[in-house]
């Protein structure tokens, strides 16, 4: 049995194996000025589960290195993340980040304090849209498990995670808060919300199903990723806003993967000096985008922050027209001298 400790001591990271024979060796990996590729290099390599433990930094120099953001607004300090040396300004906050989440979000994962099992948490799959506010939205049948949970203890949370997640290196968030049946005047409004996310729904209208609101939100608690986390109070979640450009990221990434590959490649290389083999954008918002990567039989997520904020379509499209022509440029340029 192997346990492997993470702590963070400034830009260093400290691996620690316990054996059988209770002898503790315990290894200390400086993360130096060196290229990318020498972190394969180590006579010693820890094995854990997936790369992500090993998530590349990049910085304004050359220096491969972890680091701790500084947190922002009310949002407690997150642990080592993976995004450049701008943290507080190449990603949006927390709060937006959650707020497009739940406005993204089909499905959700429900909690509730049973009935039936005497308060035990009781976890399922439901539907779910959000009102303009954030707040998430049910259309649930009286006769299930969680609408009788609710109707007698009307704490629960509500997780939602990223499109397509497929790990702890996704994005998740989880709110707590108290939910109840939505007020009659306002569940034909409630109704056309959650029905404009799901128009199969025909259900809504059967007599045996009511509309639900998480109408009070204690707390949110949002997981960007390994090593991203915070606590965003209501207050800040209810003032923040969608991301404007999460809503065409897919369409766009789609685009620059399937046709401008090489683009990726040689943005990363002049703007994070980083030379990979593969490179996939996986999603964009208005300051970035979040790119798979590949060097040799490593793969993880690197952030690429954008040179310009771009609030809809046209201004990311300028920004990343502009960002792959430098690219280009800077590529060129030692060939041609």
């Amino acid at each position: 049995m192997f346990r492997r400790c993470l702590p963070v001591i400034e830009n260093s990271l400290v691996l620690t194996k316990s054996c059988a024979s209770n002898v503790v060796v315990t290894k200390q990996c400086i993360f130096s000025p060196a290229k990318p590729r020498s972190l394969r290099s180590s006579s010693w390599t820890p094995t854990i589960g997936s790369q992500e433990f090993f998530q590349k930094v990049s910085s304004s120099s050359s220096s491969r290195r972890l680091f701790r953001p500084k947190a922002t607004g009310d949002e407690k300090e997150p642990l080592v993340g993976d995004a450049p040396g701008k943290a507080g300004t190449d990603r949006p906050s927390f709060a937006e980040e959650s707020r497009t989440l739940v406005q993204q979000a089909a499905t959700c994962f429900l909690a509730t304090s049973s009935v039936e099992f005497e308060g035990h948490p009781f976890g399922s799959i439901v539907d779910t849209a959000c009102d303009d506010m954030g707040r998430p939205l049910f259309a649930i049948s009286t006769l299930s498990a969680h609408t009788r949970d609710m109707m007698k203890d009307s704490r629960c949370s509500v997780t939602v995670q990223q499109k397509d997640f497929k790990g702890i290196q996704d994005a998740r968030v989880t709110l707590l808060g108290l939910c109840a049946k939505v007020p009659e005047a306002e569940v034909p409004e409630c109704k056309k919300i959650f029905m404009a996310k799901h128009p199969e729904a025909f259900w809504v209208e059967f007599a045996d199903f009511s509309m639900f609101r998480m109408e009070e939100i204690m707390k949110v608690r949002f997981v960007g990723g390994f090593g991203r986390a915070g606590t965003v109070s209501p207050k800040k979640y209810f003032e923040a806003q969608p991301d404007p450009v999460s809503a065409f990221s897919p369409m766009i990434a789609g685009h620059m993967n399937a046709d401008h590959k090489e683009s990726i490649i040689a943005m990363l290389k002049h703007y994070s000096n980083l030379e990979v083999d593969e490179a996939n954008i996986v999603a964009l918002d208005k300051v970035g985008m979040d790119i798979e990567v590949a060097q040799g039989d490593q793969k993880w997520k690197q952030r690429l922050p954008f040179i310009s904020v771009a609030n809809d379509r046209k201004a990311v499209k300028d920004v990343i027209v502009e960002m792959t022509k430098t690219a280009a440029k800077a590529v060129a340029k030692p060939s041609s001298e």
